[in-house]
């Protein structure tokens, strides 16, 4: 990494979360570079120099990639010097923070896509003034949640897509009013909870 990322002093966070596209690693989390501890995301080459770090005013822990652009979480409200609430949506190369603009009511954990869909898990309980229970469907274009059917779990701070399966990990007792202790999975193809 030639010193791009040092390690973290003791009692930092340290890298949230990582991505990898082709040869290039994309990072955000509560960093060290050179020398300056700052809340960020960052990209460099697998064999050359940081290319990329955009700041945030707190803490970025959840980063995807779609196409030309990055999709990120958290708890800041303000990234790359523009106001954004606790998602964003950036250029991939430039990290120029992009028109998207979702209104997320507490923090954000982690992001992914499917299908046109931006998905976020976290603490909140709305998405642009809309009810959402820890997990929103958000529109890639509009940054506005649709009806697409999800499940209610309050702190999911993990997700993860196979197939046409959501699956979802954190420090949560209950699933849709259902018991379901820190891991479920949901079939997004047609709406339900699945036993596993």
């Amino acid at each position: 990494l030639n010193g791009a990322i040092l390690a973290t002093p003791s009692g930092c966070t340290g890298v949230s979360d990582i991505e990898l596209l082709q040869d290039t690693v994309y990072a955000c989390g509560q960093l060290l570079l050179g020398g300056n501890l700052t809340q960020c995301v960052c990209a460099f080459p697998m064999a050359g120099d940081l290319f990329l770090s955009v700041q945030a005013n707190q803490l970025v822990s959840g980063i995807c990639i779609h196409e030309e652009s990055l999709y990120v979480a958290g708890s800041f409200l303000e990234i790359g010097g523009a106001a954004r609430y606790r998602s964003a949506k950036l250029d991939r190369i430039t990290g120029a923070v992009q028109n998207w603009i979702p209104l997320i009511s507490a923090e954000a954990f982690e992001v992914a896509f499917i299908g046109g869909n931006v998905l976020l898990s976290g603490w909140f309980v709305s998405a642009s003034g809309v009810l959402r229970n820890q997990i929103a469907a958000l529109d890639i274009s509009t940054g506005l949640p649709n009806d697409r059917p999800l499940p209610a779990v309050y702190g999911s701070e993990q997700l993860a897509l196979y197939a046409d399966v959501l699956y979802f990990a954190g420090s949560f007792e209950d699933v849709n009013g259902q018991s379901g202790y820190g891991l479920g999975a949901y079939d997004l193809a047609n709406g339900q909870l699945l036993d596993w």
